[in-house]
């Protein structure tokens, strides 16, 4: 890599160092052994080779992958800039120092889909879907208006004219959209009550705000840190304790937003 090269994979190392936390995992597949199999080759995504001692006790052959656990996060400078470093334990109890772009680039929890288990979730998701719902029958109830409107004043009231073709289809359809549309707000406003009552669970304001603009509004997750001045690791923590709970009361909640609850009932 070049100088440049490298200074800006270590300054988006750095601006994403809570990316990864102590306890996550990851995953080095084996791409050469050396000296008669003592050593482990490891080709990182970087270019750059990473070579281990062989575990006596489980020697890697060529494909084979070797599991490590994130034990801590290391952030400093050097000549190119900020930094940060991951240091990992393997399961031999090896700890072994790797790159930032490296290491979030080898992340199982990078390659594995999120999956989200918070029943509430869903029903919080689905307000905007019953809210478009009711904007596209709005829309639909309008054009058809507009259309008996151009019917009406195209009236020449002439006797035996007979009324303007497609009247009747169109008085039809405008009654069969006012069914729509009622349909329609009976939904928005059902979803609104259970998203109230899902979002009046939270014991603090701040993270019905979190939830709302995640899981209601869909807001990018840059965009709620900012408006919550969240760091992005507190974020992401928070966010997963809210995905990876059964339902909203379940959820482990940051101590500090407990208290601040506690403090204002007080």
């Amino acid at each position: 890599m070049t100088e440049k090269e490298t200074r800006a994979e270590q300054i988006r190392a750095y601006e994403n160092r809570d990316e990864l936390q102590p306890g996550d995992v990851l995953i080095l597949v084996c791409s050469d052994t050396m000296g008669g199999g003592e050593l482990a080759v490891f080709a990182l995504p970087s270019g750059e080779k990473l070579i281990l001692p062989q575990d006596r006790g489980k020697s890697l052959s060529k494909g084979d992958s070797l599991r490590l656990r994130c034990a801590a996060v290391a952030t400093g400078k050097n000549g190119y800039g900020r930094f940060v470093d991951y240091v990992f334990t393997a399961e031999d109890g090896r700890t072994i120092r790797i790159n930032g772009p490296d290491a979030q680039a080898l992340s199982e929890k990078r390659r594995q889909p999120v999956v989200i288990r918070n029943l509430d979730i869903p029903i919080l998701q689905e307000v905007m879907g019953c809210m478009q719902g009711v904007k596209q029958a709005e829309q639909r109830r309008q054009w058809q208006k507009d259309r008996l409107t151009r019917m009406t004043q195209s009236l020449t009231g002439m006797p035996g004219g007979g009324g303007p073709k497609g009247l009747d289809s169109a008085i039809a359809a405008m009654d069969e959209l006012s069914r729509e549309e009622v349909a329609a707000y009976t939904d928005y406003a059902t979803q609104l009550r259970l998203a109230e009552r899902i979002l009046n669970e939270i014991p603090s304001a701040q993270m019905r705000s979190l939830v709302t603009l995640k899981y209601v509004m869909n807001r990018p997750d840059r965009e709620i840190r900012d408006a919550l001045a969240m760091t992005r690791g507190a974020y992401e923590r928070t966010k997963r304790r809210i995905e990876q709970a059964e339902r909203m009361t379940k959820v482990e909640w940051p101590e500090r937003y407990q208290l601040e609850e506690d403090s204002e009932e007080g």
